[in-house]
C-alpha cells in the first residue's frame, strides 16, 4: 500500500517536473526547481527500494540488508535547502537568508 503511495507521488513530481521543464520561468529559478523535483525523485526511488527490499527480506526471514539503504549526499542536504510548494508554485525558500 505505502509503495503504490510513493509510485503515485512519483508520477506526481515527474510530470512537475516536465512542467518544469518546459516552463517560460527565469532559468535560474527554473534550474533550481528542476533540481529540487530531481532530488525528490530519487528519495522516493530510493524509499520504495527500501520498501522492496525489507518485503524481500522479511518474505526470507533476514534482516533488512543495510547496504541497501543509500547514505544522503552532501548534494540532498544541499537541494533541500529549497524548498517548493506543492502547489507548483515558484516561491523560493531560501534557509540560509
Amino acid at each position: 500500500m505505502i509503495r503504490v503511495l510513493l509510485k503515485s507521488k512519483k508520477a506526481n513530481l515527474e510530470k512537475e517536473l516536465q512542467e518544469a521543464e518546459s516552463s517560460n520561468e527565469d532559468e535560474k529559478a527554473k534550474q533550481a526547481k528542476i533540481k529540487e523535483l530531481q532530488s525528490q525523485i530519487q528519495n522516493i526511488e530510493s524509499q520504495i527500494q527500501q520498501k522492496q527490499s525489507s518485503q524481500t527480506s522479511q518474505a526470507s526471514g533476514s534482516k533488512p540488508s543495510q547496504l541497501s539503504q543509500k547514505p544522503e549526499s552532501t548534494e540532498n542536504n544541499a537541494t533541500n535547502s529549497v524548498q517548493f510548494s506543492q502547489a507548483g508554485t515558484s516561491n523560493i525558500i531560501d534557509t540560509y537568508a
